[in-house]
């Protein structure tokens, strides 16, 4: 049991852990495997089935036409294949080829719009954080000083070249 749990001490500054390094969640994926995923869990749960692990590859193509422009003739004629599909997420009846077009389409849509704003509060929080990092060394430059000053050190100054320093 002790291998398994490790205390770890906390930087008092951030109440971060600070001998731990962190490693970002977020992940660059894209909209299309956002699609993929939507369409597989929206299956699953229309057929309260937790075994499908996959959309079949016909569908996985006709999904795929939804976001790149396509001049295959057998999967844009192909309306029963386009109605399979709609059975497979479970669709309303009648479902027409229009249909499920329509409802890849707005998924496609809403899963990009997401990720454009996803990526926008990214850069917003990087920046905010960037900010945070510049006041806290400004915090700690002034904490110098206030201290140098109370010791009553004369000369303070910055070492900015490596140099011996003798008392």
């Amino acid at each position: 049991m002790k291998n398994e749990w490790s205390s770890v001490p906390l930087c008092a500054f951030c109440q971060i852990s600070s001998n731990v390094t962190t490693i970002s969640i977020m992940k660059d994926i894209s909209v299309m495997d956002l699609l993929i995923e939507c369409l597989i869990r929206e299956s699953r749960q229309s057929k309260n089935n937790n075994e499908i692990p996959e959309i079949p590859l016909e569908f996985y193509n006709f999904a795929k036409s939804i976001t790149e422009s396509t001049n295959d003739q057998l999967m844009n004629n192909n309306k029963d294949m386009w109605i399979k599909f709609g059975q497979w997420l479970e669709l309303k009846e009648p479902i027409s080829k229009s249909d499920v077009r329509q409802h890849l389409k707005s998924q496609w849509k809403r899963l990009s719009h997401a990720a454009e704003i996803r990526n926008s509060k990214v850069l917003e929080i990087s920046k905010e954080i960037l900010e945070i990092e510049k006041k806290k060394s400004t915090i700690n430059k002034k904490k110098m000083i206030v201290s140098a000053q109370d010791n009553n050190i004369k000369n303070f100054r910055y070492v900015t070249n490596s140099e011996c320093i003798v008392d």
